[in-house]
């Protein structure tokens, strides 16, 4: 998959330009926007499909998508999934990603549900996957994201797996501002504006807080879990973690 996007798609600009948030507006252009804006997204989920295809979930296990938004991640492992007996869940803060979501993927079900108040009802120890794309990023404590993947190592069944895709900074600020410089390129190729590029980023600021690879992979050492790299572009990255 090409990493430049075609380039026609509708203008974006938040409606609160101090606070991103995944409204209806987003929601309808929202596919079209993360191809453009996340270095490697379709590649990240074509990952999840490759490994899951490679070990057959368990039966009667759960899938959950913590951050549906339109269900790219529970497609990737319903298209690796060759049995019905698979239960799928996905959940989202934002009602019209949930809507995009439960059209795209009309085999789970859907829940409204806000990650600061911890994980869902989830089975524990009979979760094959759970899905963390772009989310915990989202989440202003760090202390809470190690909570929450700290509770997914414990929901996870024997056989499963955790994805995580983020964005990151690097603990290195030169690497940080050429890894930085090269994004704002790459989201020029796929046909964002200057305009739109500094909205979003303004936005985002408020609403969004990256931490550092190292970060993230000291919590997964806390979680007794491996984590393996299955991408890296920029400054994003995705990792599998299992047993």
């Amino acid at each position: 998959m090409s990493d430049v996007q075609p380039v026609a798609a509708p203008r974006h600009f938040p409606a609160d330009p101090n606070r991103f948030v995944f409204d209806a507006s987003v929601a309808a252009i929202f596919d079209n926007m993360a191809l453009r804006s996340i270095p490697g997204y379709g590649g990240y989920f074509e990952r999840i499909t490759e490994i899951i295809s490679r070990q057959r979930l368990p039966k009667y296990s759960q899938v959950w998508d913590m951050g549906v938004s339109t269900g790219a991640g529970l497609d990737a492992v319903k298209r690796a999934t060759f049995h019905p007996f698979v239960e799928y869940f996905g959940i989202d803060i934002s009602e019209p990603m949930l809507v995009k979501a439960a059209e795209r993927c009309p085999y789970a079900t859907m829940k409204v549900h806000d990650l600061e108040h911890g994980l869902p009802d989830v089975e524990v120890g009979n979760v094959s996957v759970i899905l963390w794309s772009w989310t915990l990023q989202f989440l202003p404590s760090k202390e809470l994201r190690r909570e929450l993947l700290i509770q997914s190592a414990k929901a996870l069944h024997p056989e499963g797996y955790i994805f995580i895709g983020e964005k990151f900074v690097h603990s290195d600020p030169v690497l940080q501002e050429v890894l930085e410089d090269g994004y704002y390129k790459f989201r020029l190729e796929n046909g964002y504006t200057i305009a739109e590029i500094k909205a979003k980023s303004k936005a985002l600021e408020n609403s969004m807080w990256p931490w550092t690879h190292e970060e993230l992979l000291a919590v997964v050492a806390e979680t007794g879990l491996r984590a393996r790299p299955i991408y890296r572009h920029f400054n994003f990255g995705g990792y599998v973690l299992s047993r």
